[in-house]
């Protein structure tokens, strides 16, 4: 499968999203993560970098882990986080 968009929304628990089964991203692919009160993981095949453009109050976002030095393709992360955090976890 190929990832274009996506929208991931986090109130109050835990989430998380494995994008080890995706194939290919579309040239401007972008999510939008909201987490407000919880915690979001996003798995990220090595093959993608994650850009993240974010904004937060009393969270975080955390990355673990490195992307390939030559990509495949680049997920944009819109993130919005208010007491809580997103980590990303390359795999």
């Amino acid at each position: 499968p190929r990832v274009a968009e996506g929208n991931i929304d986090v109130s109050f628990g835990e989430l998380t999203v494995d994008f080890s089964g995706c194939n290919a991203l579309s040239e401007d692919c972008e999510v939008e993560a909201n987490c407000s009160f919880g915690e979001l993981t996003l798995l990220v095949p090595k093959k993608f970098r994650v850009e993240p453009d974010s904004s937060t109050a009393f969270a975080s976002i955390n990355i673990q882990g490195q992307p390939d030095p030559t990509p495949q393709g680049t997920i944009r992360l819109d993130a919005n986080v208010s007491f809580g955090e997103i980590l990303v976890r390359y795999i």
